[in-house]
Order: C-alpha cells, then sequence, then structure tokens
C-alpha cells in the first residue's frame, strides 16, 4: 500500500509493532529524490518507508490498527493482554501471541464515578472526548484494573474479568489545575503501588 506524505501518519501502522521496538531493525540510507516525483510513504516490497525517507524492516508481525494511532501500549501481568490507545476514544485489547484483535473498550463517561451493577454501553454512555497522555496506562499489580490517564483531567478504569474481557468501569475525576490557560489537570504517565492501592 502506497500512501501520499501528506497522509503518513495514517500509512504507518504502529500499533503491535511498538510492542518489537526492541528487535534489531535495519537502516537504509535515504534514497535519492527526483524532482517532480511524487514521495511514497508507508509500506512497500522492500519495508516500511518513512516520511523522512527511511526504510524499516521490522522483525515480526504488523498489525494494522486504522483509526488509533496508539501512543500507549501495556502487557498485562498475566501476559495473556496487550492492551493499546491513542487517538480515539477507545482501548484496543490484542492477543500478544497472535496479534489478533480481541476487543474494542470504549472509555468510561466523565460521570460514571462507580461500577453499576449491571454493566452495560448503554449505561455508560462512553467518553467520546477522552483521549490518552504521554504514556498512561498501567496494570495494578494483580492484572484486575487498568488505569488510563486521560488528558481532559481524569483518570479512567476498567476492570479485567476472569476471562481476560475487559469492560469500563468507572472515572476518577481530579481536582482542577487551575493554570493560567487551562483549569483541567493533565495527568501523564501511570504507576500503580505494589500493594495496588495507590
Amino acid at each position: 500500500m502506497q500512501v501520499r506524505r501528506r497522509n503518513a501518519s495514517a500509512g504507518l501502522a504502529l500499533g503491535w509493532a511498538l510492542a518489537i521496538t526492541m528487535l534489531p531493525l535495519s537502516y537504509a540510507a535515504p534514497e535519492p529524490r527526483n524532482v517532480g516525483s511524487q514521495e511514497r510513504v508507508g509500506r512497500g516490497p522492500n519495508g516500511i518507508v518513512t516520511p523522512v525517507n527511511q526504510r524499516l524492516t521490522p522483525v515480526g508481525r504488523i498489525i494494522e490498527l486504522p483509526g488509533l494511532r496508539p501512543q500507549v501500549l501495556v502487557l498485562s501481568p498475566n501476559g495473556r493482554l496487550l492492551v493499546t490507545s491513542g487517538k480515539s476514544s477507545e482501548l484496543v485489547v490484542l492477543d500478544p501471541v497472535s496479534g489478533a484483535i480481541r476487543q474494542r473498550v470504549v472509555l468510561p463517561n466523565e460521570k460514571q464515578e462507580s461500577l453499576p451493577d449491571i454493566v452495560s454501553p448503554n449505561i455508560l454512555k462512553p467518553d467520546k472526548e477522552g483521549l490518552v497522555s504521554f504514556t498512561g496506562l498501567a496494570f495494578s499489580p494483580d492484572g484486575r484494573r487498568l488505569f488510563l490517564s486521560n488528558v481532559n483531567g481524569s483518570i479512567k478504569v476498567f476492570q479485567i474479568n476472569p476471562d481476560d474481557t475487559v469492560v469500563a468501569a468507572y472515572t476518577l475525576v481530579l481536582p482542577e489545575a487551575k493554570a493560567p490557560r487551562r483549569k483541567a489537570e493533565i495527568p501523564a504517565g501511570l504507576q500503580v503501588s505494589s500493594d495496588g492501592l495507590r
């Protein structure tokens, strides 16, 4: 597939490939440009061409996640779930072995401050404005909860069921930052204490 330069970010599927960034990548010097020719980015016969005209040949499998633009990636403590989120208001849950998408989970509503007795997307009314912030995705040590820092000033909490399904649970609203041009806090990196209580 070839994509014009203006659609470069859509042409690069980085989702599951983020999990293999520690594996060796080969580097090829930028190819000379022909004046007047179209620049191509994305997958090609010899790997992936980046917007700066470099070629990457990842070792492993690339999983396409259209419209997501993954920004965070975390593996569950039991190693059975690989979870990512990005420029969409959802989590994508993958099988870490096959790369298959197991689930897409919408973010819980900003007003949903506790887990309802009956979990249903109709009750939760998903947050369509929320987005993950920098390095803001973490499992609890026991793997029963997943936390996502939302750029709109909250922490989204997800429940992990015994069958490894992920359910949007509730939102922890943070106090306002009261910064000069922004009231809402912008949480970023998350870490859960070893006892899972903080």
